[in-house]
């Protein structure tokens, strides 16, 4: 989704969920430019040992089958999946989610790791998780 309108909006429309802001004015290129960017980011697919994960709108495939998601959950996999191989720190995926900086020490991260690790292990028929999305201890999560 892009949402348009004054500078005003930009931070409450991102944090609604919005892909990309044009702030006014814009022009009809420039909404096309952003349109291209977001579909060859949406449909992309990554190869890994245990199989394909591929994303297409808010719906994810591993391994040819389709998992349900949450919007947290989708939007931090595809994080790690564009930094494969990378750490990825929580705190990067905590401001990403929510716009902000996680000054409390909220475990909610771990959670939705938590999750997506079952999730996928169910669909590839493995018992541990933790060997797809593995934790940097002190740092963050790597998908690799």
């Amino acid at each position: 989704m892009i949402a348009y309108g004054s500078h005003l909006f930009l931070r409450q429309a991102y944090l609604s969920g919005c892909s990309d802001f044009l702030k006014n004015p814009w022009t009809i290129e420039e909404l096309e430019v952003r349109l291209d960017k977001i579909i060859a980011t949406i449909r992309k697919n990554y190869s890994f040992p245990w199989g394909e994960l591929s994303f297409y709108g808010q719906g994810v495939n591993v391994a040819g089958k389709e998992i349900a998601l949450s919007c947290h959950e989708l939007r931090i996999l595809r994080m790690l999946a564009e930094q494969r191989g990378v750490i990825v720190d929580r705190e990067a995926l905590f401001y990403a989610l929510w716009g902000k900086i996680d000054g409390s020490g909220s475990r909610v991260i771990d959670v939705h790791i938590s999750s997506i690790r079952k999730k996928i292990a169910s669909v590839i028929g493995t018992e541990r998780g933790d060997k797809i999305i593995r934790a940097a201890r002190g740092l963050g999560y790597i998908l690799d």
